[in-house]
């Protein structure tokens, strides 16, 4: 199911939360009203250029690396990271549609209807709500995460109306729409990111320079003014513009949560070192979530919300319909199966995937080289779905060597950005692949639709990435001091890698250039 099946399928039932930049509407299934999501729908047409430019680089990103694939994918998720289902854009009226198979509520109606019935949150519920806020910083800034931005923990995502939770109210999860701009707030016209609650309240004070970067320690002043807005029903700040806002900051000098008895000294402690002007003294949250009350509240959450609900599974997990039997076969890794059906070689399901696809993208070797080999099957071969994906491409994103191998009559083939199969290899760390691929794909570069530019190389991908040992493959394959339309060459990416990357990786790739 692509994005726009997937956004025509859900209707919206009731609003959640509107900003004007974001409009959160609980939807259900026309074809399940009991299959409920999350929907949004973001208006870009009042973006300015960088913003635009930022927004369809994400866009392309995600496309091209995620496929818009309909799985729920564990590995990509903190227990508290919700992960956006579909993307569907429509550039004539300038929206966007996502869904999240996640939850229907936000902490923003919450804190609203507990400040119209003049009720406050339990310790309880402010102690869980930062303790998941802090485990997916923990998770989103470390080595544990996968190495893609796919499932970037947005410095702009952390504020009310981006925190979803079941309605049950067991389980806490973060959800942000990736690719909205993450500097909408210092747009000055965007007045809605300063009314009640706007994420501009909820923003680090170093984040709100011009050209700031965000960090680990931002997220962790953003959590801390969650909490403090949990406990106060408002945030600390009352500006309805940037400069008002700076100012205010700059005159106030600091920002506590004073004691009057409904809350513990040690919750308020916390959330007083976490809102610190200062952000070398503010806590790590890797040291938040190894011990005391945040590290309980996660255990006692467990890994129980990775999992969408089993009346969403449906939807979300299975492939779309329309399979035909040797399809689900080569899905399956059902070889007998496979040979009993190849004479419907050749077919392809909504998406423009064959059994190849299937049967490539999961592992399934000796599937694989069932179709390859026969007559009709053979006919898949060098086949590209809507996306422009072929069979090698699926195989060499999930570190299908074999199956790789057995394609060889696909090398070189390109996705309309330039990018081949080994672009994926590269972003996804199979260097196993990349040794395969790199004898005949090295020396391809993008064209002007990859989102990086063209003249973009596998080798310049692995350095940015962090990717040591497949950049070493590629080093006898290409000329190191190729450059790209912006003039950069390989070095420079080493030099300048993404800032997720760790510093030892990003070290060991300079050590393979010898820089």
């Amino acid at each position: 199911m692509d994005g726009q099946a997937f956004a025509m399928d859900y209707q919206p039932v009731a609003d959640i939360y509107s900003t004007g930049v974001h409009e959160v509407a609980s939807a259900q299934s026309t074809r399940d009203p009991s299959s409920n999501i999350a929907l949004f729908t973001c208006s870009y047409g009042g973006f300015d250029e960088s913003d635009r430019a930022t927004f369809r680089r994400r866009l392309g990103e995600y496309y091209e690396f995620n496929n818009s694939s309909t799985a729920v994918q564990p590995g990509l998720l903190s227990p508290y990271l919700a992960r956006l289902s579909h993307y569907f854009n429509d550039d004539a009226s300038a929206l966007l549609t996502m869904g999240l198979p996640y939850g229907v509520n936000t902490l923003y109606d919450v804190m609203m209807a507990k400040a119209q019935s003049y009720s406050s949150f339990t310790e309880e519920e402010v102690w869980r709500v930062v303790a998941a806020l802090c485990d997916a910083a923990r998770f989103m800034h470390s080595e544990e995460k996968p190495d893609t931005e796919l499932e970037e923990f947005a410095h702009l995502s952390i504020h009310p109306a981006n925190i979803f939770l079941y309605a049950d109210g067991a389980r806490i999860r973060l959800g942000y729409p990736y690719a909205c701009p993450v500097m909408s707030f210092k747009n000055p016209g965007n007045y809605r990111a300063f009314q009640q609650l706007g994420e501009a309240h909820f923003m680090a004070p170093e984040f709100m320079e011009p050209s700031a970067k965000g960090s680990c320690s931002c997220d962790i002043f953003s959590i801390g003014m969650i909490g403090y807005a949990m406990m106060m029903n408002s945030t600390a700040w009352s500006a309805g513009n940037i400069g008002d806002l700076q100012g205010e900051v700059y005159t106030r000098g600091a920002i506590s949560v004073p004691y009057d008895g409904r809350y513990s000294q040690d919750l308020i402690d916390l959330i007083n070192s976490m809102l610190s002007f200062d952000s070398s003294v503010r806590p790590k949250a890797e040291q938040l979530c190894a011990g005391g009350r945040i590290a309980q509240c996660i255990a006692e959450n467990g890994d129980a919300p990775t999992a969408a609900p089993p009346k969403l599974t449906r939807d979300i997990v299975q492939p779309p319909s329309g399979l035909t039997d040797l399809m689900v076969a080569a899905r399956d890794g059902d070889l007998s199966g496979v040979k009993s059906n190849l004479h419907q070689a050749g077919s392809t399901d909504q998406c423009g995937r064959t059994a190849l696809m299937y049967a490539a993208e999961r592992g399934y070797a000796d599937c694989v080289r069932a179709i390859v080999s026969d007559a009709m099957g053979h006919g898949e071969v060098r086949l590209q779905d809507k996306y422009m994906w072929t069979a090698t491409m699926y195989a060499a994103q999930n570190g299908h060597a074999d199956c790789v191998s057995l394609l060889h009559e696909e090398f070189g083939m390109q996705r309309r950005d330039g990018a081949t199969a080994l672009f994926t290899a590269v972003f996804w760390n199979r260097c196993e692949c990349v040794k395969v691929l790199a004898p005949t794909e090295a020396t391809i570069a993008t064209n002007d639709r990859y989102w990086q530019g063209e003249r973009y190389t596998a080798a310049m991908e692995a350095a940015r990435w962090g990717r040591p040992e497949c950049l070493q493959e590629l080093l006898g394959h290409v000329d190191r001091y190729a450059t790209d339309s912006s003039g950069n060459d390989v070095a420079y990416y080493a030099m300048n890698p993404w800032e997720h990357v760790s510093t030892d990786k990003s070290s060991r790739v300079r050590e393979v250039l010898n820089l």
